[in-house]
């Protein structure tokens, strides 16, 4: 057991030899057995190699290495570190696989949406901790959500479409406002109004012009980020006579 070592720091270390015998004292002097040697272990850290991380999804992944070297004494702790800023250490976040060896996956949880992280395996035994290469992914964008609320302030060729923007999604949405048209089930590929980016969330309103009097609409509140349109549901009206 080496004791006495200072932290952060480099020391070398060499095996060596020893003989040994055994010996008897009386009055007389003392007398010794046959000499024997014997070699001492080295201590060594483990060594361990980071893999590809799969399974990414938009708060989660899975992460893999391999022990390919227990060390001297055996590793005590092993599994993954990461953070998003780059060479993740065990007092970064880091999951805990215990003392077997070889091929390993980590579950990596409670991850942000759209987020790159910076992962490495790593191995700890008594002698200390190793890490395996650094390597980075990034989590899944996340679709915002919308819901559509009644349309007001309806008249002859206009009215008021209103909708609610419930979470922004992961970027947030480049575009957001109110489809319609005649037939149902409207998409911007329709008539739409255009509120821009938004970046927080709640109740938005659009003004609906060019509208034909006596006429009945269908309408959906609609948000736009990176990953996709996604729409609230459907709610209609009908415009009002000159």
């Amino acid at each position: 057991k080496i004791t006495n070592i200072s932290p952060n720091s480099t020391y070398y270390i060499r095996a060596y030899a020893s003989y040994v015998n055994a010996y008897a004292t009386n009055n007389l002097g003392t007398t010794y057995g046959a000499e024997f040697s014997f070699t001492t272990v080295p201590l060594a850290t483990p060594t361990v190699t980071t893999q590809a991380v799969t399974g990414i999804g938009t708060t989660s992944a899975t992460g893999n290495g391999k022990i390919t070297d227990p060390g001297t004494p055996n590793l005590t702790q092993h599994g993954i570190c990461w953070n998003t800023a780059g060479n993740p250490s065990i007092a970064d976040n880091k999951t805990e696989e215990g003392e077997t060896t070889g091929s390993f996956t980590s579950d990596l949880t409670e991850l942000s949406p759209n987020t790159t992280y910076y992962v490495r395996a790593y191995a700890t035994n008594n002698v200390g901790t190793t890490y395996g290469g650094e390597i980075y992914f990034s989590t899944a964008p996340l679709p915002p959500t919308v819901t559509t609320q009644t349309a007001t302030d309806i008249k002859p060729t206009s009215a008021i479409g209103n909708g609610e923007i419930t979470t922004l999604g992961a970027p947030n949405p480049s575009q957001h406002g109110i489809c319609w048209n005649t037939s149902g089930n409207p998409t911007i590929a329709d008539n739409k109004t255009e509120e821009d980016e938004a970046t927080v969330t709640g109740s938005f309103t659009s003004k609906i012009t060019d509208l034909l009097p006596d006429t009945t609409y269908y309408l959906r509140a609609y948000t736009t980020n990176t990953v996709d349109t996604t729409y609230g549901g459907q709610v209609s009206l009908t415009t009002t006579q000159y």
